[in-house]
């Protein structure tokens, strides 16, 4: 393990992604803040954000929001997590997020390169040092190592972090191989937002961005030869499983009726506009659905509190009826839990169980399965389609 004397600089938000690179390749970063917004954060589950303890204080469940640079909505918090002592926040909003990055729990994350987002300032470089040039508000990647995890107590900010330096211009503080491509430290704003690796071709969330500061004796940040520490995401597995809500995604669909035209299971991840679609062929019995797809996924959480099941999905046919109808497993039957007109653009269902959801759910396996029909109530008669665009479980404890 490394060991070093860390200064913490004097600015509580970790300064910007600096220089960094304009970017929406990440669309499940997004803005943070109360009535303006000032640092970031990253979506980790259905309902659930990440984040640096110090951007939501120390008390308070509410007043905070989220917003996502290509989606209209706002998020508002309902629930704030802030753990006991160290500078790692959940916080959960009051309506399904489109899509989300997995928090990491391995150990490959020590020694990676790894890319890191934010809203913070970025900087100009004079040909002897950096200065800040630009204000918050515009997301920006670049990448950086993560040479050593290490426990400190910097008094404003505690934890259990990530550490890496910023190197250029002839200087490698750590001696760990110079500048990565695209070599960053962080600004003011981007306090909160994550430090994401690759994992089997997936983005996982494995730091929130914290602190800036400088080895003792050497130059302060911006600057080459300053570092900077993430909150590392793993060391806080238990925190973040005992906390948050277990995301459940379809693992497993079958079309029913229908002809199965695109898309399959990473389509059904995401609100992104990229869906599964179903061609309606007119069903033979009275009163069967024309669409009809069944979706599958398990859970560990047995004995769950509440199950809720986001659809986001659109039918062209019109009029007609979307039904959406879980299996019972002490009853062996399906049940219809939602019924509503279907809708010819995008829109979300929230079928929410309490609180008693324990009949969906099958013991010893978590099973859970779920049904989305359309009926085309026996007038429409052009062929249309039934576009399902996500369709994810989320259990509470």
């Amino acid at each position: 393990m490394f060991i070093f004397l860390i200064t913490l600089a004097a600015a509580m938000y970790a300064p910007a992604i600096l220089p960094g690179t304009d970017t929406t390749e990440f669309p499940w970063v997004g803005k943070w803040g109360t009535s303006t917004f000032n640092p970031s954060a990253v979506a980790v589950g259905p309902y659930w954000l990440m984040t640096a303890r110090h951007t939501v204080g120390s008390s308070g469940n509410t007043g905070w929001k989220f917003k996502l640079d290509d989606y209209p909505d706002e998020y508002y918090s309902v629930l704030v997590v802030r753990h006991a002592t160290d500078d790692i926040a959940l916080v959960k909003v009051d309506k399904p997020l489109p899509g989300w990055y997995e928090p990491y729990a391995g150990s490959a994350d020590v020694g990676s390169v790894a890319t890191m987002v934010g809203y913070g300032n970025t900087g100009t470089w004079d040909g002897s040092q950096w200065q800040y040039s630009s204000s918050y508000g515009t997301k920006r990647k670049g990448t950086n190592r993560m040479t050593f995890q290490q426990f400190l107590d910097l008094g404003s900010v505690r934890g259990t972090f990530l550490i890496g330096d910023f190197d250029g211009n002839g200087i490698d503080t750590w001696g760990d191989g110079g500048p990565t491509q695209e070599e960053v430290t962080l600004g003011g704003g981007d306090s909160g937002g994550p430090t994401l690796m690759l994992v089997g071709g997936e983005h996982k969330v494995i730091g929130i961005h914290s602190w800036v500061g400088r080895v003792s004796g050497g130059p302060p940040p911006p600057q080459y030869g300053s570092i900077f520490g993430d909150i590392r995401v793993a060391a806080y597995a238990n925190f973040i499983d005992s906390s948050m809500d277990q995301t459940a995604p379809v693992t497993d669909f079958e079309v029913l009726r229908g002809l199965h035209l695109a898309g399959g299971i990473q389509q059904l991840r995401f609100d992104d506009n990229d869906r599964l679609v179903i061609e309606a062929r007119r069903p033979t019995e009275i009163a069967a659905p024309s669409v009809e797809l069944e979706v599958r996924g398990s859970t560990t959480r047995f004995s769950a509190t509440e199950l809720r099941f986001v659809l986001n999905a659109s039918c062209t046919g019109s009029p007609a009826l979307q039904r959406i109808q879980f299996f019972n497993y002490q009853q062996g039957a399906w049940e219809t839990v939602d019924e509503r007109d279907a809708t010819t653009n995008d829109s979300t269902t929230v079928v929410i169980i309490v609180p008693n959801p324990h009949p969906y759910i099958q013991q010893g396996t978590g099973m859970m399965k779920a049904r989305i029909q359309y009926h085309d109530r026996g007038v429409t008669f052009l062929a249309w389609e039934g576009k399902i665009d996500q369709a994810v479980w989320s259990v509470t404890r």
